[in-house]
């Protein structure tokens, strides 16, 4: 199994598998079901963590020879952070929080 078709299967697969068992503070699913390439997910903040009470909106991207390269995070939700600034967009190298 592989390309498209292969990552194709991989991802109906995967959602059938979220739909059936949600995790739990992170619900994802294809943006549309035509294109399962494309997916958005919603990181909700735990009690007692740092983001307790957001929700934070992030669009999935999965290349083509999905599961052998990783998808394409891009944030909706504004993320606060000191050495990033609070802006959506794909997190890059240059924008991400230092620790």
């Amino acid at each position: 199994m592989s390309g498209i078709k292969g990552a194709l299967q991989r991802l109906a697969k995967e959602a059938a598998a979220i739909a059936s068992a949600p995790p739990p503070f992170v619900p994802a699913a294809p943006v549309d079901d035509d294109n399962l390439f494309v997916w958005r997910a919603v990181l909700a903040g735990t009690h007692g963590s740092a983001i307790e009470g957001v929700a934070i909106v992030l669009d999935l991207t999965f290349p083509p020879d999905y599961p052998v390269e990783p998808p394409n995070a891009g944030f909706l939700t504004p993320v606060p952070c000191p050495s990033a600034g609070a802006r959506p967009g794909p997190m890059t190298r240059a924008s991400r929080c230092s620790a």
